[in-house]
């Protein structure tokens, strides 16, 4: 069943001029661990290696058309680069709102997965008090989902 488009309730449109924002700061290739949306910022945590050849993070939000970036610090895992993130911004939450309306979005995460792949989950929290992570592909069909 493909997934109706509408309007998203998270930032998931905003996540291409963020990513492009981090390359016009840092020119070369970009790889990232993470990159997450809620409902006025979007996250990313790039991936270098610092003078001692140590893999590290830089963390960067993006809100209002403004790119912040923080200290750098230790991290390691799988990473993606920006090409790879690939989804129909209109499309990848609404499966998760049509069958769970009655809850709440908290972020929709781009995780790095192995090969350079990527991962896409929706964290979003019941009206009961529990939170869900629900896997969904680049259309918003529903993958999987994880209690947490």
């Amino acid at each position: 069943v493909e997934c109706a488009p509408a309007p998203p309730p998270l930032v998931v449109d905003r996540i291409d001029a963020a990513l492009a924002a981090v390359a016009a700061e840092r020119p070369g290739p970009q790889r990232f661990f993470e990159v997450n949306a809620t409902s006025a910022v979007v996250n990313m945590f790039f991936a270098t290696t610092d003078a001692a050849g140590k893999s590290v993070t830089v963390p960067y939000s993006w809100a209002a058309g403004q790119l912040r970036g923080e200290g750098e610090k230790e991290a390691s895992g799988n990473t993606f680069e920006a090409a790879a993130v690939a989804f129909d911004p209109e499309r990848v939450l609404s499966c998760v709102l049509a069958q769970l309306p009655d809850s709440q979005l908290d972020a929709f995460v781009v995780e790095g997965g192995p090969d350079g792949a990527v991962r896409y989950s929706v964290v979003l929290s019941s009206q009961q008090g529990g939170q869900l992570v629900v896997e969904v592909d680049g259309q918003g069909q529903v993958l999987a989902v994880d209690a947490v």
